[in-house]
């Protein structure tokens, strides 16, 4: 009995590991990233890291709600317009489902 509760909630989640014990899930709609993320994707962020480095990509807080926010890899941090809100954590993966 206990093994087949087991194995129906292993169905509802997706087992992930990564090197921070800060990671948060979210479905977003890429936009404006849809050709770096072309299809539906879970994005895993680590919110231990709020703190952009060249090329990177985070999810933003802002008054209009969250979004992908990008920092490009060929400008320095210091180079890039500031976005309006609140960093709350890096990408740190991408799940694309099949």
């Amino acid at each position: 009995m206990e093994q087949d509760f087991l194995l129906n909630a292993a169905a509802d989640f997706i087992t992930v590991s990564g090197r921070s014990d800060r990671l948060f899930a979210a479905f977003i709609e890429p936009t404006p990233y849809e050709t770096a993320f072309p299809d539906d994707r879970l994005f895993v962020f680590d919110y231990g890291r709020t703190t952009p480095v060249p090329g990177c990509y985070g999810l933003m807080s802002t008054i209009h709600g969250a979004h992908l926010a990008h920092w490009p890899a060929d400008k320095p941090i210091d180079r890039v317009p500031a976005f309006p809100g609140h960093l709350l954590g890096i990408l740190a993966m991408a799940i694309r489902f099949f």
